[in-house]
């Protein structure tokens, strides 16, 4: 059985999977044909025709229109998220750090950034602007086989919080 079988018969049977997902389908099931869920992925992009421009034009491998026979187009579901209010900083000086990543942070930057801003501003607010936690335990992506455990990674990420606060005891600390 070839590749484009593969897909196919993976798509009929699972219609309401996306991509990525029959990708993860085809790799556990045929690890000889996909050595890998990005394989899968791009060969699945290239016969359903998703797999961009080839020499100007659009790959004409597509997989069988399969309206009527067991696939649904769906609409967006209802959002449930509140109305986006901004957050209004009352201070007259913030200082900003992101992507520190703990666990896996890099502690001669974080302690470079710190001492800087120590030096030549007095923030009366600091603001973690995102990625403060690497956290791969409670990612959906592929986790590594040396990670540390859940509790080790709440333990340093604690500990990295800690930190900053350590560090800027007056200001208002702000995690986003």
């Amino acid at each position: 059985m070839n590749r484009r079988q593969l897909i196919e018969d993976a798509a009929q049977a699972n219609p309401e999977a996306s991509k990525r997902r029959l990708a993860m389908i085809l790799t556990a099931k045929h690890p000889d044909m996909f050595a890998s869920a990005d394989l899968a992925r791009s060969s699945i992009k290239y016969y359903t025709g998703n797999a961009g421009e080839t020499k100007g034009q659009r790959v004409k491998h597509k997989l069988p229109d399969t309206k009527g026979k067991g696939s649904k187009v769906f609409s967006l579901p209802a959002s449930q998220a509140k109305p986006w209010e901004p957050y209004v900083l009352k201070a007259s000086c913030v200082a900003v750090f992101g992507d520190q990543h703990f666990p896996k942070h890099d502690v001669r930057a974080i302690e470079a950034a710190v001492a800087h801003v120590k030096e030549n501003f007095e923030p009366d607010a600091v603001l973690l602007n995102g990625d403060f936690a690497d956290a791969e335990e409670f990612s959906s992506w592929a986790k590594s086989p040396r990670g540390i455990g859940v509790e080790n990674t709440l333990e340093i990420v604690r500990q990295g919080l800690l930190y900053f606060r350590h560090q800027f005891p007056d200001a208002k600390l702000i995690y986003k």
